[in-house]
């Protein structure tokens, strides 16, 4: 797939520079910054992109653009200029179909920068809006972390067990660990190991497994229940 937008690059620049003034032009040029971040070659599809949304200021295309910088900052891990650029798509048109990935983009590049309450304001947009989107998980997931963080953990523990709960989705495993991990930094030792316990009858074939078998010992261990640690510590 990536040799096609590889061909497809070199197809657009031949095109570009054979015909220069034809009307076709901002058409190839952003398709042409498209083809680069589909080969991930992340700062020339930025540079492209960047360069259409300057010169066209009035195409149709343009918001698509900027939602396509903003993300190949995100994938740089660039993440003050990720975020300025989320902002700026977002002003240009908040209810455009990519906002339903450029909120949770926007409040995972909040989250890493450490803007707990805004991170927490755009994964909760994200929710409102997007309750069912194709980014609803990587939201409830991020809104979690905020929640925890923010020193909020019953409202994160709801999240991560109901993340924990759909055991089809990618996320579930991890959010199982996280309450159980949470609940442990609260002390709430018996909680956290019956957390770490039903990691195992959820999810028989995750090799994350055994790490939470490891810290239910750890649990019963805090909670002085120093036999059933060392049986699951010998398991």
């Amino acid at each position: 797939k990536k040799q096609r937008w590889k061909d497809a690059s070199a197809a657009m620049r031949s095109f570009l520079k054979a015909h220069k003034t034809d009307r076709r032009v901002p058409f190839v040029r952003f398709y042409l910054g498209i083809s680069l971040e589909n080969q991930e070659q992340y700062k020339d599809a930025r540079v492209a992109l960047r360069a259409f949304v300057k010169d066209y200021p009035k195409n149709k295309l343009r918001t698509d653009a900027l939602f396509r910088v903003a993300e190949c900052s995100y994938f740089l891990n660039e993440l003050k200029t990720a975020e300025t650029e989320f902002q700026a798509f977002l002003k240009a048109d908040a209810k455009h179909a990519f906002a339903e990935f450029a909120l949770p983009y926007l409040g995972d590049v909040q989250y890493r920068l450490k803007k707990l309450k805004s991170a927490a304001e755009s994964f909760e947009l994200a929710l409102k809006r997007y309750k069912d989107g194709r980014m609803a998980d990587d939201a409830r997931f991020g809104l979690a972390h905020c929640y925890a963080d923010l020193q909020r953990p019953d409202d994160a523990l709801k999240l991560y067990r109901e993340l924990a709960a759909k055991t089809g989705s990618s996320f579930a495993p991890d959010a199982q660990l996280e309450a159980g991990s949470l609940l442990f930094k609260l002390k709430r030792f018996a909680e956290a190991a019956k957390a770490y316990d039903e990691f195992d009858t959820k999810f028989p074939k995750n090799a994350k497994r055994f790490r939470a078998r490891l810290n239910a010992g750890f649990s019963d261990f805090r909670q002085a229940e120093f036999r059933k640690a060392i049986q699951r510590f010998q398991s």
